[in-house]
């Protein structure tokens, strides 16, 4: 089995269409989520399909789309309420 990391994907999208094309295909990947900001449990060949599929729904002369790999030995910080991933199959220590 591939290992999964912990990835932040967040975006900027000025158009509504595909803002909301973004947040689907963003969605389909996370495991947590606070507004246009997920929380992805993914391995490296969901991260590249999740990359390809956002680059082909962005205009990349108005949009943004940023995914961080958080490293595990670092420590995670997070503050305030959260909402509990609604993936199965994974585990969420924080």
């Amino acid at each position: 089995m591939t290992q999964r990391r912990l990835h932040i994907a967040a975006y900027d999208v000025v158009d509504d269409r595909r803002r909301r094309v973004v947040h689907r295909i963003v969605r389909g990947y996370a495991s947590g989520a606070q507004k246009s900001v997920y929380e992805c449990m993914l391995n490296a060949a969901e991260q590249q399909q999740l990359i390809a599929a956002t680059e082909a729904a962005l205009d990349l002369a108005e949009d943004r789309f940023c995914i961080v790999v958080l490293e595990a030995r670092g420590l995670i910080l997070g503050l305030g309420r959260a909402i509990a991933p609604t993936a199965t199959g994974l585990r969420y220590i924080g």
